[in-house]
């Protein structure tokens, strides 16, 4: 073989090397280049002769076998250097001595069927294809959809809706790493070589038309998904009957080959591959079943070389739990439940026929009968990648046809950052990781208020606040912001700078900017060097597309115990899922020159005598609630708060609230059985009571009383349906649909109200319900309709007043 490449630099200038590093993981193959380009370009050893060094190192290492070895890439690289193989075989030969000869007969087999490849323009690996299997390892827990389209649609529409419609929107959702759908034709049995005692055949009703992979570096990021999950639901009627959702606990989900070059395909591969799922006997355990799907059957089947890709998936039992969406069955009976699926592929069919007579396979289905009962096949008919190492793909930007299109054109002005920034506002598409109005919530919780919210859209006051977040979904780059402050009050400057992109801005009231990673991050460790402890007090966050305001009060506790309070304000400005951007607003010298008057009216919110409105907490309920926090406190990341300055326990005043909030359940329930002088517990001395636009009542005893007479003498009170509760410590508010028959004429009335519970300790001060009295009065019998959102469905919150 004649190479002609000879490089001044075996790394840095092979273009080729360079995407194939890439290919096995992209931050891999950045830092490989790097590091090693650097090595190789030292200046007294000739390319050549380091070729020829790490082919020693190979035989030293026993590199020549496995896979991904390197054993290839470096003969490759020597001959490119001008090596011969008479010189690579006399460096073997010499190695014998140092190495050991058992060392170096292996290798020379290896270099054999290089040299033999060679002859017939195969430079590739002698021991297998180039296997990319790595680059699917952060995906450690799987969310595996099995989908069935709706009947009456045809197969293309599915189709075409599916990835250019309901895949992008999926797609904007967050905490995924990769989201492929696989287009799949119906199980026509008659794959696989028969074995007696399992099943090769689908029942009609198993005959899947689609599966949806979802893959997640972390448990919390599946759950984060899931939240927001919520807003596909409307869509899945659009095109699905039925679909069953497998989870996979940490590593149950493996790649175990991958020679398919593409690892985010948009269309058909041009190969053979199925998706395989399997039901285990019912005369072995789970356990069994899987040990035998990873020791034996996955073990023997990845020794064959002509098996281009094998994914195995080992489910756990379907949460059967999940309600139905509209048209849409989420259920499966347990016995028609799969306990594993498998991805497998072949080149061509003559390599599938030749595999299946293998002793590779089988060795694989020795004992199969014994732990298998049913195996069916679907063909896969194309595949789309709508996420990819944690980014939307062009197809999830823009959808699979216009990812195509662009493709086939060749349009790479589509893909220049202002393009991107034009179609997808800079890629940075919010998503729900709280439920909606849930920031806006935080906020007016945290000032004793309440705003009515209304089919999930605020009264217009707070519309017009909002009006430029009506293209994004609230709440990713909130939770984003939150955790940035945890890293912070955990004094965690290496974590902190991690939400930076790597050109960002960073500029503490009147210092100087920070404009890299490394500045930042010795900046805030000097800070938090000067300090004991720091606790952001949040009032407002507000969303605004790529834009982030947060006002809020900063307590610091300096080192000799004393402590100070400032008012702060926050702008984050965010690419993708970093900030690129954070300038903080305020005037920090009481800090650090204690002589410096802070009046006790500093607070960014006080009511009009000057008392500060209590807490909103919202920096502790994170550290008590968020999965990631609760993580991050297991591995030592503690808020300095909660073990220094105060000593704070991080979930107290949640532990409050939800007493008080168990108060209001307990109330309501004693009102509802007109049991009062039990309800009476419940209401401080001085209480005040006001329904409506009608005079306020004073004192539990005129509580009592309004109410019995209201019962008595205009309707009786037989129940509610709660559609949502808030509760901060010292506030409950209650949204629902209050039920009520009338005393004159017996009609039933289901009546759309609001009560806020303000409490002292754990009974409640002050009672108000927001309602319209007007249907109690009413001369026509006229039933009373619930809220419904725009498909007609009720407000029904999945926790009620007990």
């Amino acid at each position: 073989m004649i190479h002609e490449k000879m490089y001044k630099n075996a790394v840095l200038d092979d273009k080729e090397l360079q995407e194939g590093l890439k290919g096995i993981n992209p931050k891999f193959g950045d830092f490989v280049t790097r590091v090693a380009g650097e090595a190789w370009g030292l200046p007294l050893i000739s390319q050549k002769t380091k070729a020829l060094i790490t082919i020693a190192v190979d035989v030293a290492n026993q590199d020549h076998v496995g896979s991904g070895n390197p054993f290839l890439a470096h003969v490759n690289m020597a001959l490119q250097q001008g090596a011969t193989y008479a010189e690579i075989e006399e460096l073997l030969l010499f190695m014998c001595v140092y190495a050991g000869f058992n060392k170096v007969a292996g290798c020379f087999g290896t270099l054999n069927q290089i040299i033999e490849q060679s002859r017939v323009g195969q430079m590739i690996s002698a021991i297998r294809k180039p296997d990319y299997a790595i680059r699917d390892q952060k995906g450690k827990f799987v969310f595996y959809v099995l989908l069935w389209k709706k009947k009456g649609i045809k197969l293309e529409l599915f189709s075409n809706y599916w990835k250019n419609v309901h895949g992008p929107v999926c797609a904007r959702l967050p905490g995924q790493h990769q989201y492929w759908q696989f287009h799949l034709s119906h199980n026509q049995g008659a794959l696989w070589p028969v074995i007696d005692g399992i099943d090769y055949n689908s029942q009609p009703e198993d005959q899947f038309d689609g599966i949806a992979e979802l893959t997640f570096e972390t448990e919390s990021d599946r759950q984060t998904w899931f939240q927001a999950a919520t807003v596909l639901m409307d869509d899945e009627h659009n095109l699905f009957r039925k679909a069953i959702g497998y989870n996979t606990s940490f590593g149950n989900s493996k790649t175990y080959i991958d020679a398919i070059s593409t690892g985010d395909p948009n269309g058909e591969l041009s190969i053979l591959k199925f998706h395989v799922m399997v039901k285990k006997s019912d005369d072995v355990s789970v356990e069994e079943f899987r040990k035998y799907m990873t020791d034996s059957f996955a073990s023997a089947i990845v020794k064959n070389d002509l098996v281009l890709k094998f994914r195995l998936h080992l489910f756990e039992e379907v949460d059967n739990s999940r309600p139905d969406a509209a048209g849409v069955v989420h259920y499966e009976p347990q016995q028609q439940q799969y306990q594993a699926a498998f991805e497998i592929a072949f080149s061509n069919p003559l390599e599938m026929e030749t595999f299946f007579a293998s002793k590779e396979y089988a060795a694989a289905i020795k004992e199969q009968a014994k732990y298998v009962k049913q195996i069916n096949s679907f063909a896969e008919r194309n595949v789309y990648t709508f996420v990819y190492n944690g980014q939307m793909t062009l197809a999830g930007q823009r959808s699979s046809r216009v990812a195509e299109l662009i493709a086939k054109v060749g349009a790479t002005n589509q893909l220049q950052e202002n393009i991107v920034s034009l179609m997808n506002g800079k890629q940075n598409v919010s998503h729900y990781l709280q439920e909606p109005n849930k920031v806006q919530e935080e906020s007016n919780m945290s000032n004793g208020i309440s705003i009515p919210v209304s089919n999930g859209k605020a009264e217009p006051a707070i519309a017009n606040l909002n009006q430029a977040t009506s293209e994004r979904l609230p709440g990713t780059t909130t939770d984003l912001v939150k955790r940035l402050f945890a890293r912070g009050e955990a004094f965690d400057a290496e974590g902190f700078v991690t939400f930076f992109t790597d050109t960002p801005v960073y500029q503490f009231g009147n210092f100087e900017p920070s404009f890299d990673k490394p500045a930042i991050q010795k900046s805030v460790a000097n800070f938090f060097s000067q300090i004991s402890a720091i606790y952001h007090d949040i009032k407002t966050i507000q969303e605004i597309q790529d834009v982030v305001f947060v006002e809020m009060d900063v307590v610091y506790w300096r080192k000799d115990g004393s402590v100070v309070t400032l008012p702060c304000f926050d702008i984050f400005r965010v690419e993708g899922d970093k900030f690129s951007e954070l300038r903080i607003f305020m005037d920090i010298n009481p800090l650090f020159n204690p002589t410096i008057f802070v009046p006790p009216i500093a607070s960014v919110f006080t009511i009009s005598q000057g008392k500060k409105l209590p807490s909103s907490d919202i920096m502790r309920k994170h550290f008590a609630e968020h999965p990631e926090a609760k993580q991050r406190i297991a591995a030592g990341f503690i808020p300095k708060w909660a073990i220094a300055g105060p000593k704070w326990p991080i979930d107290q005043q949640q532990e409050k609230s939800s007493e008080q909030l168990d108060a209001v359940v307990q109330l309501s329930g004693f009102v509802l059985k007109e049991d009062w002088e039990q309800a009476k517990q419940y209401l401080t001395d001085d209480v005040y009571y006001k329904v409506g636009s009608s005079e306020p009542v004073y004192g539990k005893q005129a509580v009592v009383d309004y109410l019995s007479t209201l019962f008595a003498t205009t309707a009786k009170f037989v129940g509610h349906e709660v559609r949502k509760i808030w509760h901060e410590p010292g506030v409950v508010v209650v949204e629902m649909d209050a039920k009520y028959v009338t005393v004159k004429d017996q009609r039933h009335l289901t009546i759309a109200c609001c009560d806020i519970y303000r409490l002292r300790g754990n009974q409640v001060s002050e009672w108000r319900v927001y309602v319209d009295l007007l249907p109690f009065f009413e001369t026509p019998a006229q039933e009373q309709q619930p809220q419904t959102n725009g498909n007609g469905n009720k407000y029904v919150s999945s926790v009620g007043l007990r």
